[in-house]
């Protein structure tokens, strides 16, 4: 008796059929994490807000700056300039405050360099601030010092002072865009009072 062969079919269309049976089912993939707010420029007009409410001094924020004599220039996040005392029309040339706030594609190299123009220019007071992980620093003398506490006190003439609270900023802000640190804990909109001077007697 003649035996009747069965056509075989291609080995590639074989192994084919053989992972689609063997083939788990995918997992299914996470959720799309939100992305992160950009905080910047919320934070910087927060601290212009926060700084404008005074009579002697004028508030820019990312303005153009000449750091050296070759024409060489830097654009910091908040500048404050105070009057002249003997021409309460004019302003003078030298920023009273430099305020500088930290992006995630800031390098610490970047940050440094910045703030040696800056204090090149004889600007006292230089601040940087990262709202993404609610840090300050002070420049001073080459180096940046973290800062402790809610708020910084920087001085500004010889009995005037100006006062920050950046802990308030950090926490109108994070509540602003929903957005926590790993030591934010605001749950409730600070109430962020306009900032003044305060005297020394």
């Amino acid at each position: 008796m003649r035996k009747i062969r069965s056509k075989k079919r291609p080995l590639d269309e074989r192994c084919a059929e053989l992972k689609a049976r063997l083939r788990l089912k995918a997992p299914p993939s996470p959720p799309a994490q939100k992305p992160a707010p950009d905080l910047q420029g919320p934070l910087r007009k927060i601290v212009a807000t926060l700084l404008q409410n005074t009579d002697y001094t004028k508030v820019h924020t990312a303005t153009p700056l000449e750091v050296d004599s070759k024409g060489r220039e830097r654009i910091p996040d908040v500048l404050v300039l105070r009057k002249q005392r003997e021409d309460r029309r004019l302003f003078e040339k030298v920023p009273i405050l430099i305020i500088e706030i930290k992006t995630p594609d800031d390098t610490f190299d970047d940050i440094v360099n910045s703030c040696i123009d800056y204090e090149r220019l004889m600007v006292f007071n230089i601040l940087v601030m990262d709202p993404d992980n609610g840090r300050v620093w002070l420049f001073s003398r080459g180096s940046l010092r973290l800062v402790d506490g809610p708020s910084v006190e920087l001085p500004i003439d010889h009995n005037q002072t100006i006062v920050l609270p950046f802990v308030a900023m950090f926490g109108e802000l994070h509540y602003r865009f929903d957005w926590r640190t790993p030591e934010s804990t605001v749950s409730e909109p600070p109430q962020l009072e306009r900032l003044g001077v305060s005297n020394d007697d």
